[in-house]
């Protein structure tokens, strides 16, 4: 089993809610049991020091699996030093 140990500095990574969460519910009646129905819809910006987002290879609304991927980010520091913290992998 490998073990993830991260290091970040401080504000290595900074989640801003961009847009008031809309939330529409609806109760269904006419079946056997009343159903609620429940949208909503939000969005955020995430940030990661020392890099930006490659909008050509991410895609401009990315899903979760697509901000996990480190192709999708971009360094924008020229020392290593100056980036969000270390990852150490353990076995």
């Amino acid at each position: 089993m490998k073990d993830t140990t991260l290091g970040l500095v401080e504000n290595a990574t900074v989640i801003e809610e961009s847009e008031e969460p809309t939330v529409h519910t609806d109760v269904v009646s006419g079946k056997d049991n009343l159903v609620l129905r429940l949208q909503s819809e939000y969005a955020y910006n995430l940030g990661v020091k020392g890099t930006a987002w490659d909008v050509a290879n991410g895609g401009v609304n990315p899903d979760d699996t697509a901000l996990g991927m480190a192709s999708n980010w971009d360094s924008v520091m020229d020392d290593v030093k100056d980036l969000a913290g270390v990852r150490i992998e353990t076995l």
